[in-house]
């Protein structure tokens, strides 16, 4: 029986900051073979072999995915997962996901290096809040924070065709039901600086998420204690 996933024996580090060194691994997917993806890539070059392919993977923050030709010859970089976004097809393609290999994530998370996150993807849920909170509430877990411009926009891309799989929005984190003057903030209590509402919201007290028939603007369900949405968590690790 073939394996869904194979580790390619490819070690490579990469400098962290000035005091910690870390280690990555790529790992060979069957799933992707003969698939690729050009649009919104990180890079895209002609390289000399798999390994100058993944070397450059370890220099580049924003490596997530390879996809190698061992025809051709070229390099694709991308930030992207692939797990809610599409590919193409053609000859000669490999895929390989990177890793980190310190346990910083578990495997069934990713890790992307420029915005030091480390999340996964779940399937839909109907549930109140506690239910979500719960979810995600163990091995350090919560549900994603969304604190900037780069991580919506990141998110935004690695969920682009999530709607051909789930037509539901995606629940983060964020709450106006903690602070005495219903300020909005993380679960925590931490005030939240970044929003991007839509229009009309935020409208009411509950939690927050992300309409992505509108431009992936945030809502406040209208039902805040039972409601539907796919969800991310993630392990902070900064």
């Amino acid at each position: 029986m073939i394996c869904e996933s194979l580790y390619i024996i490819i070690l490579f580090g990469f400098i962290e900051s000035y005091s910690t060194f870390r280690q990555l691994s790529g790992i060979y997917q069957n799933s992707f073979d003969d698939k690729y993806q050009d649009v919104n890539a990180v890079s895209i070059q002609t390289v000399g072999s798999l390994l100058d392919c993944v070397a450059r993977c370890g220099k580049e923050q924003r490596c997530l995915r390879i996809f190698h030709n061992r025809i051709t010859q070229i390099c694709i970089l991308h930030s992207d997962p692939f797990t809610y976004t599409a590919t193409k097809t053609g000859e000669g393609w490999r895929s390989y996901l990177t890793k980190d290999e310190y346990g910083l994530c578990p495997n069934s998370f990713f890790y992307y290096r420029q915005l030091q996150m480390c999340y996964n993807f779940n399937p839909p849920m109907s549930a109140n809040k506690l239910d979500f909170l719960g979810a995600c509430n163990y091995s350090n877990q919560e549900l994603l924070r969304i604190n900037s411009e780069e991580r919506q926009s990141y998110v935004e891309m690695v969920s682009a065709n999530i709607g051909s799989v789930y037509a539901t929005g995606i629940c983060i984190q964020g709450t106006n039901t903690i602070d005495v003057n219903n300020a909005w903030t993380f679960d925590d209590g931490t005030p939240m600086t970044f929003f991007k509402w839509l229009p009309s919201e935020p409208i009411g007290q509950g939690w927050i998420r992300i309409n992505r028939g509108s431009d992936f603007g945030w809502g406040v369900p209208p039902r805040p204690n039972w409601w539907t949405c796919t969800y991310m968590c993630e392990i902070r690790i900064i």
